[in-house]
Order: structure tokens, then C-alpha cells, then sequence
């Protein structure tokens, strides 16, 4: 209830233009970014979330495609990245969270607890909570549009995929809130499943990684394999003693590096699959279950795992689209409650890339 309520109370003191719809966000995952992004969501606004990583002039760009005049970031966090130049008004964290009152927020705090959630929603299912652009430093990037459905779809999968349950799992995220693997499981996945989640702002950072994983608790890690490699070498054993497992995406992961990864940590190390315009998981190489003395092993090595429930993936013939048969390798579609609405101001990027109500990813699989 703290939360949202905070969260609610953040609104008017961001006092967001009537005629700007979408807002910029530079934040590391936690705290700030969290609340940040739950306010824009409970505002009706759309959050885009920049990579500073991609330089000023594609960051400037970004903006521009979105009409983003309004940027809320941390002026700490700015220190860190190298202060970068923010195109329009900018926000800091430090200058509005410390000035919400204990009874406003208390008021908040009352009609989340007392209204019905109909008369507080400030958005609609289909409307786009976030705009995650394509990473990259050359070319035009691609803003691709999330509604608050296609977010929610994707976190119910996961969820149900991994069988992480709210109140017990902890998860922990090193990964950027411009990444939609950092933004949606990264984050939205805690926010709307009830799973507690601690975050750090650098995958890099492998000892505080450790000592952080240690003192919550986590029973999971999302992260990418170059990002493990150097948890390997700098994080003992002791310190993922309560892990579950961990999912890597991003990248091809080989299968020597789960076997040190099992050796080291007695735990799997999942490899999953997906892409921003999915939302973004698609597949995932599912932990071993035990029940009624059978036992289920749900990973293999060259295979990047199941569809989460309610996604179907399949191999079309590139030329004639016709659906070939399993054992074929052919270009992947797949048909997701999570598939993006499409590419901002982009009508025709969005028509190629869909084949029926499916996505063509561009991959070749089987």
C-alpha cells in the first residue's frame, strides 16, 4: 500500500503538461526507477525509458520520435553515467520524493485500500504503458510500443513458467530499465506478482552483486552470460547459497558455462529467449521438477527451451510462409498475448515484421 500510494502521491508534484503522453525516464533500476514508472503507469502516461549508453545525439533522437519534452532522472545517478545532455525539462528524484508529506501519502494510502480499483485506474488495457527503443548506436531507432496487457501477459507467463510465487521468491536485477529484459521481468514482474526484488545499477559490479544477493535472500538472478562469466570468478558460493537458479537472455549461452555455473552454485542456469517487440520473453530452458517421485528435466543443451504458456512459436518457409513441419529449420513467428502494438510512428517497419497475427523475428530456428 506504501507503494502505490507513494507512487499516487508523485503525480501532481511532476506536473506533467495535459498534452505530452509520453515521458522520458533516466534512471538505474530500484527504488526511484521503480516508483517512477509506476506513477507515469497510474498517470496514463507512457514511460520511455532512455539508454544513455546510445549517446546524446541518439538519446535527443529518441525524444524526438517520442515527443518527449519531460526527462526524470537522479542527479546522482547523472554524476555516475557521466552527466549527459537531456534534451527539455528535467526532473531529479532527489528534488520530489522528499517532499511528499506523511499525510498524503497516508491519504493515498486509504483509497487504494478503500475504492475500488476501477475508480483509480488512471490508463486502459490497451493503451501503451512503455516505449522501449532499440539498442544501437547507428540508424534510426525503433520505439516499440507495450500496452499495459501485452506487459502484464508476459509477466503472468513468466511467472507461471518459472513457478515463482509471490511472498517467497526474491529476485534480483542488475539489468538497465531501457533494456526490456531489465524493465519487464526486471521489474514489472515484482510489481504485479508480489515478489519482492533488489536491485543493483551495475551487471558489472559482481562483488556488491554478491553481497547483495547474500543479504536479501534472492532466490533468483536475471542476468546475461558475459555478466555471469564475471560472477563466476568474483562471487563464492556462500553468497548464492539461497538461489533457485538464474536466466540469462541477450546472447547465445554455452553449454560449459552451466555446467560451471551448476558445479559452483548447485543451481541451473536457465537460458531464455525473446526480443523487445515480444515483451520480451519468449522461451525459457524451465528447472528440473520433482513430483510424486517422477522427475522432469526441462532443458537440454542447444535448445533455448519452452514457450511460456500461451505462446506458440513456429517455423515458416521464408519464401512461401508456409508452416513447416517440427525437426525444420525455418525463419520463427510467434503468436504472444505479449507481442508489441507496434513500432511508434512506424506503420510500415510494423507491417513487415508481422506475419498474420504473429511476429516474424528474423531468426532461423526449428
Amino acid at each position: 500500500w506504501k507503494l502505490g500510494a507513494v507512487a499516487r502521491a508523485l503525480i501532481p508534484r511532476l506536473a506533467l503538461p495535459a498534452d505530452e503522453p509520453r515521458i522520458g525516464g533516466m534512471l538505474p533500476p530500484g527504488r526511484a526507477g521503480a516508483l517512477v514508472n509506476l506513477a507515469l503507469a497510474m498517470a496514463g502516461r507512457t514511460a520511455v525509458n532512455l539508454n544513455h549508453t546510445a549517446g546524446p545525439v541518439q538519446v535527443e533522437r529518441m525524444c524526438t520520435i517520442a515527443g518527449v519534452r519531460t526527462v526524470i532522472s537522479s542527479k546522482q545517478y547523472l554524476r555516475r553515467i557521466g552527466d549527459p545532455a537531456l534534451p527539455g525539462r528535467v526532473l531529479h528524484a532527489e528534488d520530489l520524493l522528499p517532499g511528499l508529506s506523511t499525510l498524503t501519502v497516508l491519504f493515498h494510502a486509504l483509497r487504494h485500500l478503500l475504492l475500488p480499483a476501477r475508480w483509480l485506474q488512471g490508463s486502459a488495457p490497451d493503451a501503451v504503458a512503455a516505449v522501449v527503443f532499440s539498442s544501437g548506436s547507428t540508424g534510426d531507432p525503433k520505439g516499440v510500443e507495450l500496452t499495459h496487457r501485452q506487459i502484464l501477459a508476459n509477466c503472468t507467463a513468466i511467472a507461471d513458467g518459472l513457478h515463482v510465487i509471490g511472498g517467497q521468491d526474491v529476485l534480483l536485477n542488475p539489468l538497465p530499465l531501457f533494456h526490456s529484459f531489465g524493465l519487464v521481468p526486471g521489474t514489472w514482474l515484482g510489481l504485479t506478482q508480489g515478489i519482492s526484488t533488489a536491485n543493483h545499477p551495475d551487471p558489472n559490479d559482481a562483488k556488491a552483486i554478491g553481497d547483495l544477493f547474500q543479504a536479501v535472500k534472492a532466490t533468483f538472478l536475471i542476468s546475461t552470460p558475459t555478466f555471469v562469466r564475471g560472477y563466476l570468478r568474483r562471487i563464492e558460493p556462500a553468497q548464492f547459497a539461497s538461489m533457485r537458479f538464474a536466466v540469462v537472455g541477450a546472447e547465445r549461452c554455452p553449454a560449459e558455462l552451466r555446467a560451471q555455473f551448476r558445479e559452483r552454485y548447485q543451481a541451473d542456469l536457465l537460458e531464455g529467449y525473446g526480443c523487445t517487440e515480444l515483451g520480451p520473453v519468449v522461451t525459457i530452458s524451465l528447472p528440473t521438477v520433482e513430483h510424486g517421485g517422477e522427475r522432469e528435466v526441462r532443458q537440454r543443451d542447444g535448445s533455448v527451451g519452452r514457450p511460456l504458456p500461451g505462446i506458440m512459436v513456429r517455423a515458416i518457409d521464408p519464401e512461401t510462409r508456409a508452416e513447416l513441419p517440427p525437426g525444420r529449420d525455418g525463419l520463427l513467428v510467434v503468436l504472444s498475448p505479449a507481442r508489441m502494438r507496434g513500432y511508434l510512428g512506424r506503420d510500415d517497419l510494423t507491417a513487415k515484421a508481422l506475419v498474420g497475427e504473429g511476429y516474424s523475428t528474423g531468426d532461423i530456428g526449428k
